[in-house]
């Protein structure tokens, strides 16, 4: 898989992608011994990086195993995957709120407010006050991404 080098260069380069360039501030790296002094092939780093709130912060938890060639591989678990920022879902209640704050900024309505939300279903009702009519809808998000309503007697 790598080398010392690019196991170095793997590591600055995921904790400078999450916390910019210049983060890491150092790194440290030793192959660790047995009790009898003899090398184990499992290499051991101390990482030294500054975090998005300016805390140091000193990283103890890597660790790569050398093959019978040379090569290094993770050990037990790829350490770098704590600093890949993780992708946010928006729920349907995320989206609807959106929509709804659109209406009234983009002036389609004059007032809005959500009454419910069903996030099972991805249904909600809201009020909705437009320049011509007023009432309470039962709004959803159709495979297009657009916003449907329907009036109900239910409030």
């Amino acid at each position: 898989m790598a080398t010392v080098e690019e196991i170095e260069l793997e590591i600055k380069n995921a904790i400078e992608k999450r916390y910019g360039e210049g983060a890491v501030k150092d790194i440290f790296h030793e192959q660790l011994r047995d009790a009898n002094g003899n090398l184990t092939g499992v290499h051991h780093w101390v990482v030294k990086y500054i975090d998005d709130k300016s805390i140091l912060h000193v990283d103890h938890d890597f660790y790569a195993e050398e093959d019978s060639n040379g090569n290094l591989y993770w050990r037990n678990v790829n350490p770098l995957a704590k600093f890949e920022l993780m992708q946010q879902t928006q729920t349907f209640a995320d989206k609807i709120r959106q929509r709804i704050n659109d209406m009234v900024k983009n002036g389609e309505a004059l007032y809005a407010e959500i009454i419910s939300i069903n996030e099972e279903l991805e249904r909600a009702r809201a009020f909705i006050k437009t320049d011509s009519e007023e009432g309470t809808y039962i709004v959803w998000i159709d495979e297009n991404g657009n916003m449907q309503k329907i009036k109900t007697s239910f409030a």
